[in-house]
């Protein structure tokens, strides 16, 4: 139905997830007449399905997504069937890419973030309540997916948790030597935001001076070592509630990674400052020029008259 070259143009691919989409609404609106959902009904819709979806997994995996909301208010087995489908392709994805053993190739980010993609769907969808209502046998087979996925992001944290301690200390930010690393960079800032994820329901100043440290070294690994500017006002916003809640809670500033925190902050601002001095003065030079082509417009129309 569909030739792979074509399916490599963005264009075209998000045509076809558009009629794919129309597609899937007509399949939940034919799973809504009674008459019609028979078993084989449903054996035979659950296979387009899982068709569609291995078509679309090496190219669009996270679209498919999409395509899984739209079936969410179907029956709970079906759906059920469908999710457990998709989160199978996730991790047939984050698979490939660990077992890919080359260094700084960015597989094993991918590969957590595929693992991670078909546990979101485990949390969204509410799965581990809905499995309570489908055979013994696909219950086992969505616990194991689950426990395979929860594998999967496991080993990938422990083969980086000693590069990790080694580059991390709790007096001192990142370190700097990590400059031209850029996958386990990544790797570090995805195990920070899982941590403060996981502090954030506590209110004591333990967590929050912990939270305070982990987004001092996200603002570190973005700003100086990504060199990722396009979030600096959020980098920005990030470092003033910090240093507030730190004011708060207080914080030793003497302590040598809150010192490089502050030193960061003043290069941020700074930063934000010359931005602002460059879009006011592209401004200021969009309107001379606009001025300038009214003035030439007037000119023109005087000597044509």
């Amino acid at each position: 139905m569909f030739d792979k070259k074509d399916l490599q143009n963005e264009a075209i691919l998000e045509k076809v997830f558009y009629y794919l989409e129309r597609l899937f609404n007509s399949y939940k609106i034919a799973l809504k007449i009674k008459s019609q959902v028979t078993k084989d009904f449903k054996s035979n819709l659950t296979g387009k399905i899982m068709d569609y979806f291995s078509k679309f997994f090496e190219t669009k995996i996270f679209w498919l997504t999409n395509l899984l909301d739209i079936l969410k208010d179907t029956r709970i087995k079906f759906f059920f069937e469908s999710a457990v489908n998709l989160m199978q392709l996730f991790l047939i994805k984050g698979q490939m890419y660990q077992s890919e053993s080359r260094a700084e190739n960015f597989n094993k980010y991918y590969a957590k973030q595929y693992f991670k993609g078909a546990l979101d769907i485990c949390e969204k969808y509410k799965l581990d309540k809905q499995k309570d209502r489908v055979e013994r046998e696909k219950q086992k087979g969505y616990d194991d997916l689950k426990n395979k996925c929860l594998s999967g992001i496991n080993n990938l944290n422990s083969e980086y948790f000693l590069k990790i301690q080694k580059n991390l200390s709790t007096d001192k930010l990142i370190s700097n030597d990590l400059i031209n690393n850029k996958e386990t960079l990544y790797l570090i800032l995805d195990a920070f935001y899982q941590n403060i994820s996981r502090l954030k329901g506590f209110n004591d100043k333990e967590s929050y001076k912990n939270i305070t440290f982990y987004y001092a070294n996200i603002i570190k690994i973005d700003y100086k070592l990504l060199k990722n500017y396009k979030n600096l006002r959020k980098l920005y916003d990030y470092a003033n509630k910090y240093i507030e809640i730190s004011n708060n809670i207080g914080i030793n500033r003497n302590k040598p990674w809150f010192k490089e925190f502050l030193e960061i902050k003043k290069e941020i601002d700074g930063k934000i400052k010359e931005d602002e001095l460059e879009n006011n003065e592209e401004k200021r030079k969009i309107k001379e020029n606009m001025k300038d082509t009214l003035n030439n417009i007037r000119i023109f129309k005087r000597f044509k008259s």
